[in-house]
């Protein structure tokens, strides 16, 4: 039979409706399965029909949990609020009595409701935290966490566990099992161990506290911003937290763990305030593959500092990471070290940018990067593990066949992280200033990575650094900062407009070398001129005293006594002539600033003296003078060192990248420390320092020779040499509250007498520094000589003492393996 006209409409237009419906369900299934990291629809129903057939084959672990009437309304009650504030926030008593079950055998337990966030909470899906009773255990674990396998990202949490175990880092032990509550199939959760001493046994530690900032009162600060209050929370902040070990019931009350406990803590907290380095808290070989792996599963998440755990190893008094969530797999965009590295040597209130600030640890994470973010070691890795991958996978996909476990991210990762390491160019260089012993550049980071600069290649001619210099990582969208270097200049080197200057330099821990080529023209800079107080313009019109004599190029101070209230600036090109009947009050934070020579010349009983009756004159400043200065008796008493703003010098009297001459002078009484010298050759015979807020006398990167000099009471090291050659005669150093002589930094010294007393540490021999003395003579110190060196950027020191004398000292020496210390008479 025909189908009638208006029937046939009919059937035309439904087909026509279904067909449109098709298009339309198709477009949004399309693009959600997309957003489950599948290409297009037909892949999502080829892999979860794959995934839940291979399920069956699934072998898995069932632990069953009864809980009473009573405390399973209690849960719900806690729940219902946590809902309904949209935090949870743990509350007392949250733990009830629970028994667990498991192949036939009974577990004592109690549990509470675990996590902040309401992911913990979904229906028949809710996250505990289980404790086993005493002498009970699941599976050899005390404490561990069940959740949504979807809390951490299914297998992709026990992938980042996995690697973390492989590459012996403390990792938990993670697992996926079948869970029924009170007889009810709740699924399939995920076990997350929790951190006790079964944790650190099943890592093959001996017993040691595993530590944490307390993160409860930032989860304060976290559900009142969920309720809009938007106030200022120092307590929640990580400089606010205080730190705590885990089962700190029991790590308190064992004696040995309560001492390694509080060995942890104050290491930790020196590190937070600045005090202490990375590599003398962390462990930072283990460190540095921690952060590697992070990069590789772009887990940056649990970089959070309420997140991070440490694990305290006796045996190497060092801080271990312990792996946890990482919410992995993520994309890899910048490296868990991007521009964190400043090279400050200062307080930094961010844990992990303080973490970066260490130029070993870095070195130590490059190296781990170039090692483990690569295919070679993916494959070597999934290929070990894709037994047990499997069979957790199978365990997943009998609840969540839909989820795609895709390998390619790592690898993915791993490219992203080869072009970051691979940058095209880690900063800039500037040729500033071009003199006849040196060479001026400014050096501006631009990488979120730091540099390191090994040597300067002037055409062929090659010139090692004297110590290789760390280019700071540049600030995320802030413009390039410079910093200033000085490299010696080869006696008869021409230099031409054709010349080429050529940086070589690497990534810190990479032996494969780069080149960067300088421009040959100054960068910005700017300066506040109100604080840069050394670019301020000569004002000797102001100070009727200064006479100028043009024709013999002379400055003479008229004899008298006179007051500075304000920084008297003398230009640079003459020779200012000081008398005896002369003295100098500065007052108002006053300081005299010269970049002529200056020939003061007091005399015995009468000499020439720079004071300040109010206490806050900011002594001398010689820079860069001509020709030679000469201090003849000649008095600074109650100066402070020079400073303003940002702007500073280390003493009251400074000269640098000039010669001088010191003869009869007294220093005494002063807020910082007495004499520097930087980049100067110094002659100095019967000078006497004393009293002084910091260091004595002060050499960088120059010469000096010593006659008849004696440093007395100062509130940090006597004598300080850095990257200095010195000759000594009769040096008498005593009453410092640091080291009395310290020598570091490639610097020598040569000395016939050397008398050192009343002190922590007589003299620090360090980093390839060396030392000779005919007569050493020692008294009243807890530790005589250490002799050591640091790091990887300097070689071993050595010393020789021909004749050594020792009294009421503690402790005569500690000598570094690779150092050397020969005493041939004692």
């Amino acid at each position: 039979m025909a189908l009638q006209p208006k029937t046939r409409k009919r059937i035309f237009y439904g087909f026509l409706g279904l067909f449109a419906f098709s298009l339309v369900g198709g477009f949004f299934a399309n693009r959600w399965v997309k957003s489950k990291g599948y290409s297009n629809l037909w892949e999502f129903i080829t892999t979860t029909s794959s995934n839940y057939a291979g399920s069956f084959k699934a072998q898995y672990e069932t632990l069953s949990i009864t809980i009473d009437e009573a405390d399973f309304k209690k849960l719900e009650q806690q729940r219902e609020r946590s809902l309904e504030r949209g935090v949870m926030v743990n509350e007392e008593d949250s733990y009830v009595d629970a028994l667990l079950e498991h192949n036939g055998t009974p577990i004592r337990a109690e549990l509470r409701l675990k996590g902040h966030m309401l992911d913990h909470l979904q229906e028949k899906k809710w996250s505990f935290r289980v404790k086993t009773k005493k002498g009970d255990a699941f599976l050899g674990m005390k404490r561990f966490s069940l959740q949504h396998p979807g809390t951490r990202n299914y297998i992709y949490e026990w992938i980042f566990h996995t690697m973390m175990e492989h590459e012996d880092i403390m990792a938990l032990r993670y697992m996926f099992l079948h869970v029924n509550v009170n007889g009810e199939n709740w699924g399939v959760y995920a076990l997350e161990e929790h951190f006790g001493q079964e944790l650190v046994e099943n890592n093959e530690r001996l017993k040691g506290p595993i530590i944490r900032y307390n993160p409860e009162l930032y989860w304060v600060y976290r559900l009142n911003e969920l309720n809009k209050i938007n106030i200022t929370e120092e307590y929640a902040q990580m400089q606010s937290s205080y730190f705590e070990p885990y089962d700190t019931k029991n790590t308190l009350k064992d004696s040995s763990l309560r001492k390694l406990f509080v060995n942890a803590m104050e290491r930790l907290e020196g590190f937070r305030r600045g005090d202490l380095t990375t590599s003398e808290v962390f462990d930072i070989e283990k460190l540095a593959r921690f952060h590697a792996i992070i990069d590789l599963v772009g887990g940056h998440h649990s970089l959070d500092w309420s997140d991070v755990k440490y694990y305290y190893n006796s045996q190497t008094q060092l801080l271990e990471p312990v792996s946890y969530e990482s919410f992995s797999v993520r994309k890899t965009n910048q490296l868990a070290g991007s521009y964190r590295f400043t090279g400050k040597k200062e307080y930094i209130n961010d844990h992990h940018n303080a973490l970066f600030n260490d130029t070993a640890f870095f070195a130590a994470y490059i190296r781990a990067l170039d090692r483990i973010a690569t295919k070679e070691w993916l494959d070597q890795f999934l290929t070990s593990v894709d037994p047990v991958l499997k069979s957790h996978l199978a365990i997943l996909n009998a609840e969540f066949p839909f989820k795609k476990y895709d390998p390619n991210l790592y690898y993915n990762n791993a490219k992203s992280i080869s072009a970051i390491l691979k940058s095209p160019k880690g900063f800039y260089a500037h040729l500033e200033k071009i003199k006849d012993d040196s060479l001026e550049f400014s050096i501006g980071g631009i990488e979120s990575l730091p540099s390191v600069i090994y040597a300067l290649k002037i055409d062929s001619l090659r010139i090692p650094l004297a110590q290789p210099m760390v280019v700071p990582s540049k600030t995320p969208d802030d413009y390039v900062n410079y910093k200033k270097i000085k490299i010696g200049r080869p006696a008869g080197l021409a230099i031409t407009e054709k010349t080429d200057f050529v940086f070589e330099y690497s990534l810190p821990g990479r032996t494969e070398r780069k080149e960067e080529k300088s421009f040959t023209y100054s960068a910005y800079s700017y300066s506040k001129a109100e604080d840069a107080y050394l670019n301020q313009p000569a004002n000797l019109s102001e100070f009727p005293f200064m006479v100028v004599e043009e024709s013999s190029k002379t400055i003479h101070v008229v004899p008298g006594h006179h007051t500075l209230d304000r920084d008297m600036i003398i230009p640079s090109g003459y020779t200012v002539v000081i008398l005896a009947q002369t003295s100098f009050n500065l007052k108002d934070k006053a300081k005299i600033i010269s970049h002529s020579s200056i020939d003061a010349n007091g005399e015995e009983g009468n000499p020439i003296v720079f004071s300040s009756e109010d206490g806050t004159g900011m002594g001398i400043i010689l820079l860069e003078t001509s020709g030679e200065n000469h201090f003849n008796f000649v008095h600074f008493k109650k100066l402070s060192r020079p400073k303003k703003g940002d702007f500073s010098h280390d003493a009251v009297f400074n000269v640098y990248g000039s010669s001088v001459e010191m003869k009869n002078c007294l220093v005494e009484e002063c807020k910082g420390a007495g004499l520097s010298f930087v980049r100067c050759n110094a002659r100095l015979q019967n000078v006497y320092v004393y009293d002084c807020s910091s260091d004595g006398i002060r050499f960088f990167f120059g010469n000096a020779a010593l006659n008849k000099i004696t440093v007395k009471k100062c509130g940090d090291n006597g004598i300080v040499l850095n990257n200095a050659i010195v000759r000594a005669e009769e040096l008498k150093i005593s009453k410092t509250e640091d080291e009395l002589l310290k020598i570091e930094d490639y610097s020598t010294l040569r000395s016939n007498t050397l008398d050192l007393s009343e002190g922590p540490l007589g003299i620090n021999l360090s980093n390839s520094s060396v030392l000779n003395v005919e007569k050493l003579n020692l008294s009243q110190l807890k530790l005589g000589l250490k002799v050591h060196h640091k790091g990887q950027v300097f070689g071993p020191a050595s010393g020789t003492i021909k004749s050594l004398k020792s009294t009421e000292v503690d402790q005569l020496d500690e000598v570094e393996e690779d150092c050397k210390l020969e005493i041939l008479k004692q």
